[in-house]
């Protein structure tokens, strides 16, 4: 079985490249906008299914909002 570090490695190899379909199809001289809309979707499912990260209360004091 792969480790925890290689798991997070590859699941964000993969959100990268999710993205970068997404962008290239957008820019492709004959857009594939379906394509590009789907990459969107499961990059998006993907990130809402990782767990909210902590947020440290010393930074976000010195967030202007």
């Amino acid at each position: 079985m792969a480790s925890i570090a290689r798991k997070q490695s590859l699941s964000r190899f993969s959100c990268e490249l999710l993205d970068e379909l997404s962008y290239y199809c957008q820019l492709a001289a004959n857009p594939r906008l379906r394509l590009a809309e789907l990459a969107d979707e499961l990059l998006y499912e993907r990130q809402s299914q990782l767990p909210e990260q902590v947020k440290d209360p010393e930074i976000l004091a010195l967030l202007p909002y």
